[in-house]
């Protein structure tokens, strides 16, 4: 069975989805990316609510539901993994 290569030591798909991630959020919906400041996108977005669930002045990737995603991703990754033997120990611990 064939996987995708995100757990397998190729960094090429996690830095091409960061990519994604933060042109879709800033350079189609127009809102802010890692603490920077809010800037004009294809689409006008406004983002209102507590700052729980907005992310506040971090934006939507600071925000709960972002939060809980990214914990999911990483337990099953980890899961993953696990389940193939993929964790390499640290070379102070072999």
């Amino acid at each position: 069975m064939r996987r995708i290569k995100i757990f397998r030591r190729n960094l090429w798909f996690p830095i091409a989805l960061h990519f994604a991630w933060n042109f879709t959020q800033s350079g189609i919906y127009g809102a802010i990316t890692s603490g920077n400041e809010k800037t004009p996108g294809l689409l006008t977005a406004k983002i209102q609510g507590s700052e729980l669930i907005t992310g506040g002045e971090f934006g939507p990737e600071g925000s709960i539901q972002a939060s809980v995603i990214c914990l999911l991703g990483t337990l099953i990754l980890l899961f993953l993994s696990q389940k193939e033997n993929k964790i390499v120990k640290p070379y102070w611990n072999k």
